[in-house]
C-alpha cells in the first residue's frame, strides 16, 4: 500500500506531454526575445549611442554652403596634438552600413553637417558653447591634461575624445577618434566632400580642412598617403572654433582690418579693398562675407587665390596676382543688403587673430 502511494506521488509530479509542449514553446519565445534584444544593441561612437536603421541606402548630401574648389599645402612645425547641447547626437548607422562604403558616406555627410554647429556625433559637448568644467562634471577628470597647440587639452580615451580649451575654460576644439570614424578612408572624404579648402602637412600626417560656415572648421587628420598606404584610414577628426583661441589679453598686435578702395557698385557688382595690419607669424586662412541677414560666404585663402582677379562664381572673394588688391563679387539679389568682411588669421598651432570691416552696403 505504501509502495503504491509513493508511485502515485512520483507520477503526479512528472509533467504531462502537453505541459512539456507548452514549456518548449515558452522557452523558444524567450530565446527569440533574447536574440532580438542582442541584435538591437547600438554601436557606440565616441561617447554617445548610435541609433539603428534598416535602410542601407546612402543619404543624399547637399553641398557645403561654402565653395570647396582649391587646396593649399602648408607645412606645420608645431607640436600641437594630432590625436551647446546637453544631449548626445546619435549617428544613424547600423553595423551593416558601418562596415560598408555606404555607411561611411552617410557618416562623412553627417559629420560635416554637425560640425557646422560645433558638434561631433556621440559627444554631448560642443565647441564654443561648452566649458571643460561641464565635461568634467559629466565624465569625471580626464586621463591626462597638457598644454599644447592653442590651449590646454584634456583627453578621455575611454570616450574616444579630446577637448581643447582656453584660459576661460571654453572648449574650442572637439576631437574624436572612434572606431567608426577610423573606418573612413582618405579617398572617401575627398569623394564625398570634394576638394578641401586647405590641405596641411606635418611630418607624418595630412590634414584636410573644410570651412563649415563662419564659426567652425572641420579637420580630417590622416596618416600621409604613400606607397605603403595609398589610401589611409582616418586617425581622428577635429571640430575647431577659431574665435575661441583668440587671447585678447596677450595679443600685442592690432587686429587686421580692411580699407575699401573701390566702393560697391562703382565698377559693377563688386567692391575692392586692401588688408591692413596683417599680423606677423599668422597666415590668412579665411575671408568671410557676413550679411546682416541671409547666407554668409566663406572662402579659404587657396580658393581666393584660385579665383584670381576675375574667376570664381559670385558670390566669391578674389585677389590680384601680387596679393595687394582684394575684391568681393556679389550677385544682383544681394544688392541693398549690408554686411561685413571678416578675416581669420591663424598660426601653425591654430590660434587665431580675427579682424572685421565696418558695415558695407552692397549697391
Amino acid at each position: 500500500m505504501a509502495r503504491r502511494r509513493r508511485t502515485a506521488v512520483r507520477e503526479k509530479q512528472r509533467p504531462s506531454a502537453r505541459e512539456l509542449g507548452w514549456s518548449r514553446v515558452l522557452l523558444l519565445v524567450a530565446s527569440i526575445a533574447i536574440v532580438g534584444l542582442a541584435g538591437g544593441f547600438a554601436i557606440s561612437a565616441c561617447a554617445g549611442n548610435v541609433s539603428t536603421t534598416t535602410s542601407t541606402a546612402a543619404q543624399t548630401t547637399q553641398p557645403p554652403t561654402t565653395s570647396i574648389t582649391a587646396a593649399q599645402t602648408t607645412t606645420l612645425s608645431s607640436s600641437a596634438p594630432t590625436t551647446t547641447t546637453s544631449t548626445s547626437v546619435p549617428i544613424t548607422m547600423t553595423s551593416t552600413t558601418a562596415a560598408s562604403g555606404t555607411g561611411n558616406v552617410q557618416l562623412i555627410a553627417q559629420t560635416l553637417k554637425l560640425a557646422g554647429q560645433g558638434k561631433v556625433a556621440g559627444i554631448p559637448f560642443a565647441a564654443n558653447t561648452s566649458g571643460i568644467d561641464e565635461v568634467q562634471a559629466a565624465w569625471g577628470p580626464p586621463s591626462s591634461q597638457t598644454s599644447a597647440g592653442a590651449g590646454m587639452y584634456a583627453t578621455y580615451p575611454a570616450k574616444y575624445a579630446d577637448f581643447g580649451f582656453n584660459k576661460g575654460d571654453q572648449v574650442f576644439d572637439v576631437r574624436c577618434y572612434s572606431p567608426q570614424l577610423q573606418a573612413i578612408t582618405y579617398s572617401q572624404v575627398r569623394k564625398v566632400l570634394g576638394d578641401p579648402g586647405i590641405v596641411r602637412h606635418t611630418s607624418s600626417q595630412t590634414i584636410l580642412l573644410y570651412a563649415t560656415g563662419v564659426d567652425f572648421q572641420l579637420l580630417w587628420i590622416f596618416p600621409t598617403p604613400g606607397s605603403s598606404q595609398p589610401d589611409p584610414h582616418l586617425d581622428h577628426i577635429s571640430v575647431f572654433y577659431p574665435r575661441g583661441t583668440v587671447n585678447l589679453m596677450a595679443q600685442n598686435l592690432p587686429n587686421p582690418s580692411i580699407l575699401v578702395k573701390q566702393a560697391p557698385g562703382t565698377g559693377g557688382s563688386l567692391f575692392t579693398f586692401a588688408i591692413l595690419n596683417q599680423p606677423g607669424g599668422y597666415a590668412l586662412s579665411e575671408l568671410e562675407w557676413v550679411p546682416s541677414s541671409g547666407q554668409p560666404v566663406v572662402n579659404t585663402l587657396p580658393q581666393v587665390s584660385t579665383h584670381g582677379t576675375s574667376g570664381g562664381t559670385p558670390p566669391c572673394f578674389r585677389v590680384s596676382a601680387d596679393g595687394k588688391i582684394w575684391s568681393f563679387a556679389y550677385t544682383l539679389a544681394m544688392k541693398s543688403h549690408p554686411g561685413v568682411v571678416k578675416l581669420i588669421y591663424q598660426n601653425t598651432n591654430g590660434a587665431a587673430i580675427i579682424g572685421q570691416s565696418d558695415p558695407i552696403t552692397l549697391k
